[in-house]
């Protein structure tokens, strides 16, 4: 704990994970396999409104550049791993 607040983990790599196993046709990283792609930043930044927040982003309208069916997918995988990691209903 700092202070009086307790660290909060994002688990943006088990969502990746989860994405790629349920959607591997989603490409996650660009050409070098080390940075995000817009899929990519778009799983994470879904994971953090999940995890910090407990928003559930499923049903959003903004897809960025993605497709609705792609933002969709990205939405749920964020929910469903933010919820289990951290042990939410």
């Amino acid at each position: 704990m700092i202070g009086t607040h307790a660290k909060l983990l994002i688990p943006a790599g088990l969502a990746f994970a989860a994405s790629i196993a349920k959607r591997p046709d989603i490409n996650l990283y660009v050409p070098d396999k080390r940075h995000p792609s817009m899929a990519g930043s778009y799983l994470t930044a879904a994971t953090m409104l999940a995890s910090i927040w407990s928003v559930n982003p499923v049903g959003s309208k903004f897809t960025s550049e993605l497709s609705p069916d792609v933002a969709r997918h990205l939405q749920e995988v964020a929910w469903e791993t933010s919820r289990k990691y951290h042990g939410r209903p």
